[in-house]
């Protein structure tokens, strides 16, 4: 029963949310051209050239890569301390 409440009133509410929204819903709105000349989406910066660009994803790509290979190295030294723990332990 408590199951089916909560299914029930869950619905209710989706139902209410399509209405209310779009009840708010407008139409698009129009730009003067003052303000499309300050719209950046997509665009690019023009003092930063390509070359730069790519040196610096090449930098970040770099760093990347050598904290994953200590990430490795640490994650292989942990490893390689137990099978040294177990060689050197007693078998009983």
């Amino acid at each position: 029963m408590r199951r089916g409440l909560i299914g029930l009133v869950a619905g209710v509410a989706l139902i209410a949310s399509i209405g209310i929204a779009t009840a708010k819903a407008k139409e698009p709105l129009k730009l003067t051209d003052g303000q499309m000349d300050s719209v950046t989406a997509g665009g690019t910066n023009p003092t930063v050239s390509s070359a730069q660009t790519l040196a610096n994803l090449v930098t970040i790509s770099n760093n990347t890569l050598n904290n994953l290979l200590t990430i490795s190295n640490n994650t292989l030294g942990f490893f390689n301390a137990f099978t040294g723990f177990a060689a050197s332990t007693p078998a009983v």
